[in-house]
């Protein structure tokens, strides 16, 4: 009796290995293998379902493909259920891809998990999914975020033109230095040796002539080399302008201003407002501070005063 269940046991873990490798087994398959009855093998396989219940990430799977005869076959789940879950719906509400590539992504990301959780997933992004509308429908993000990991990759200089929203379409020429993703787009961080300034260029608005230029330098300055965590902090990766150190009395929730910026410092005022002093570019937070309204007060310094008062009188006079 002893000898036979370790044969079981050794058989099963033998199975149990092979599926959890990938293989798919067939009833047909295993009797012939082991010289065992069809109703030894679903034994077996009963008990292979009940190990697989009590591993992470893993399920059992068994269809019927013929008469007295079953496959069967492991899956495991390369990531877990709220990881993957947490991805899609990033991805989803980014609008950052369009509608081709955002489905190619989401079902690389399903494929990650076991059938069930599949079906879980699938139904709890249904509604987002049927909605999504991207930003960009018609430009193709993948193969150009390849193309500029190549650049960065090997430290290549490019020729290119770039369609700016304040200056038109011009030729230019950097050294791309890295890649970053922030509301709704994604940014190439640019060294001009011609400028000796750094930039940051949206990736969508580059046009199909970017080619390797030869006759710019690979090298950067210590200088310019821009940290593209900390300038994710300075608002809305729009480096026009200068950095400045402002300081504004806010009436609004203050986590509301803490989240466009994460660098700054909050203190209580006895009024029911707050003080938050930071840095940031000029011109993404004059955009942040006309849009809080009347729930801000810029206090230092006077550039940006006089920034936001401009901006103030430019809009008056529309209306």
């Amino acid at each position: 009796m002893e000898d036979q269940e370790m044969t079981a046991m050794a058989r099963n873990m033998d199975f149990m290995i092979r599926m959890l490798k990938g293989e798919k087994l067939t009833t047909q398959e295993m009797t012939a293998e082991t010289g065992r009855s069809s109703q030894t093998v679903k034994r077996d396989m009963r008990a292979i379902g009940s190990m697989v219940e009590e591993l992470p990430d893993c399920e059992f799977h068994q269809e019927i493909v013929g008469i007295e005869n079953k496959r069967f076959w492991i899956t495991i789940n390369t990531m877990s259920f709220e990881e993957v879950l947490a991805l899609l719906k990033i991805l989803i509400g980014t609008r950052s891809l369009n509608q081709a590539e955002m489905t190619q992504v989401k079902d690389h990301l399903l494929n990650l998990l076991s059938e069930k959780k599949q079906n879980l997933a699938k139904k709890l992004i249904t509604t987002t999914v049927t909605a999504y509308t991207p930003v960009n429908a018609g430009q193709d993000l993948l193969p150009r975020l390849a193309e500029f990991a190549g650049y960065i990759q090997n430290r290549t200089p490019i020729k290119f033109t770039y369609s700016s929203s304040t200056q038109g379409t011009n030729k230019d020429a950097g050294l791309p230095m890295g890649l970053t993703f922030a509301d709704f787009y994604y940014y190439v961080v640019m060294y001009s040796e011609k400028n000796d300034t750094t930039h940051f260029y949206r990736l969508d608005r580059f046009g199909d002539d970017v080619v390797p230029d030869v006759d710019q330098n690979s090298n950067v300055p210590r200088a310019k080399k821009l940290d593209e965590g900390e300038s994710l902090n300075k608002t809305y990766l729009l480096s026009g302008g200068t950095v400045v150190n402002y300081e504004f009395k806010y009436w609004n929730f203050p986590q509301t201003a803490l989240d466009r910026l994460p660098k700054s410092t909050c203190t209580p005022n006895k009024d029911g407002s707050v003080t938050i002093k930071g840095e940031a570019f000029s011109q993404g937070l004059v955009l942040w501070i006309l849009s809080q309204g009347s729930n801000i007060q810029v206090i230092r310094p006077k550039s940006l005063v006089d920034e936001v008062q401009e901006e103030i009188k430019k809009m008056a006079a529309l209306y």
